[in-house]
């Protein structure tokens, strides 16, 4: 089991690269960033997988914000950690 606290970190480290401007952050540096982060990822077992897949959906409870939430919510999918299938609508 991956803790919580693992995954909001890099649940927030997403966050601020889809939701900072480029003017505050490198663009071409936040797109290799996220793309070495989910390959990395996506080399864990399917246990693995399942817990942090479960723990990204249980710490996008934690956000205010609906946007932030649902990118939180979507991020197993769009890492690449799971099927397109099994991404739920949070609402």
């Amino acid at each position: 089991m991956i803790p919580l606290e693992v995954i909001k970190a890099l649940a927030n480290v997403a966050i601020i690269t889809q939701f900072s401007s480029w003017a505050e952050l490198d663009e071409d540096a936040a797109v290799q960033m996220l793309e070495q982060m989910a390959g990395d990822l996506q080399m864990l077992g399917p246990d693995d997988l399942a817990s942090l897949s479960e723990g990204f959906r249980k710490v996008s409870e934690s956000y205010r914000e609906a946007e932030v939430r649902q990118f939180v919510w979507e991020l197993p999918s769009a890492l690449g950690l799971e099927n397109d299938e099994e991404d739920a609508d949070l609402d």
